[in-house]
């Protein structure tokens, strides 16, 4: 009958888009776990494993972000290793949906030009304070580094990026 043929249609398409979304978070996964041996086997990996031992280590449990001596690790996506040498820009990135902030999180772009977020957590936030907490704390860390959005900082990027070309 044809409800028979609409049923198993519908239990078909609901069966592809599964499987679909089986295979996207797989290979998330795969590049995730990949990605994190591949730091760890890395020589670095121990000097950074002490640092993140050391007293000196800010550790913000929330964003799963540590600000070593030398290093930013954050663990929220993966885990992402960058030394405060590699730092030229580093600000808050907040995006908006009908006025209302729905994700914040701080950018940092390094000498190779490549953007990374850190310290992004999706929802509803009512307050910078921690965010701020962890731009003063960064650019202490790394004083060279230009720190904010705003235009001027953009032309300097720019710059600094076509001379390291």
């Amino acid at each position: 009958t044809v409800s028979d043929l609409v049923n198993n249609a519908v239990q078909i398409v609901f069966g592809i888009i599964f499987v679909v979304i089986s295979i996207v978070y797989f290979v998330l996964y795969v590049v995730r776990k990949n990605k994190v041996k591949k730091i760890k086997n890395s020589s670095d990996w121990s000097k950074v494993s002490s640092e993140l031992d050391s007293s000196n280590t800010v550790s913000y449990d929330k964003y799963n972000l540590f600000l070593t001596s030398t290093y930013i690790v954050d663990g929220l996506k993966g885990l992402t290793v960058i030394p405060y040498q590699d730092i030229i820009w580093v600000y808050l990135y907040e995006y908006r949906y009908n006025g209302i902030v729905c994700n914040r999180k701080i950018m940092v772009v390094t000498r190779d030009g490549k953007k990374q977020e850190i310290a992004g957590i999706s929802g509803i936030h009512r307050s910078k304070n921690n965010y701020m907490e962890i731009l003063e704390n960064i650019s202490s860390r790394c004083p060279n580094a230009l720190v904010g959005f705003n235009g001027e900082n953009q032309k300097k990027i720019k710059e600094m990026l076509k001379k390291n070309k």
